[in-house]
């Protein structure tokens, strides 16, 4: 999947809850169906997912787990054009964890004020042809105490397009670029902000 809006360091930790779910199926008649889920409960913390190397990577460390809470929901419409659904998505999530700080003589924590998950996409499949895309926004409000200064929140937007030919039945060949910003505050220009 393509790792503008399906990271796998943070695949574990934004599509994994424990919790409740409300799914179900509306037909719309000559406009098609209405797929829709609801969601909400606790989300796990992977020690093993990538967002902690990055994290360990700066010289911090993260005390204990990251208790984190929410939910979203999903919307899918299957048009009355054969092969034709569009949707979008949004999830919702609180917590907080504390970090280790060489600089700090106390532990620093950190209340996650809103880790919002917004995606629009869409799929289009005729005869042996698949053409699909997305696009994510996420927006992450992190409160640090203590601290000195407020820290803004971080929006960072991810997209993909996708194209592929059937072959044969079991063969496939298709192409896909995506688009990373980590940071729209910063310059798109940087390196390490524009993948």
């Amino acid at each position: 999947l393509p790792q503008a809006v399906y990271p796998m360091d943070l695949r574990s930790v934004t599509i994994a809850h424990t919790g409740g779910d409300v799914y179900g199926r509306v037909s719309l008649k000559k406009a098609g169906s209405l797929a829709y889920m609801a969601y909400g409960g606790t989300m796990p913390d992977d020690k093993n997912g990538g967002y902690r190397y990055g994290i360990e990577d700066r010289g911090l460390g993260i005390n204990g787990k990251i208790k984190r809470h929410g939910g979203g929901f999903d919307l899918r419409w299957t048009l009355p054009v054969e092969g034709l659904q569009v949707g979008g998505s949004h999830v919702e999530t609180r917590g907080e964890f504390s970090l280790r700080s060489p600089q700090a003589p106390i532990p620093l924590q950190v209340d996650m004020e809103a880790w919002n998950i917004s995606s629009l996409y869409g799929d289009y499949q005729y005869e042996d042809w698949h053409f699909s895309g997305e696009w994510r926004r996420t927006i992450a409000e992190l409160v640090v105490t203590p601290s000195a200064a407020p820290t803004a929140p971080i929006e960072s937007l991810g997209w993909f397009v996708a194209g592929a030919y059937r072959i044969a039945k079991p063969l496939e060949l298709g192409a896909y670029y995506s688009n990373y910003i980590a940071n729209t505050e910063f310059d798109n220009g940087l390196d390490n902000n524009h993948v």
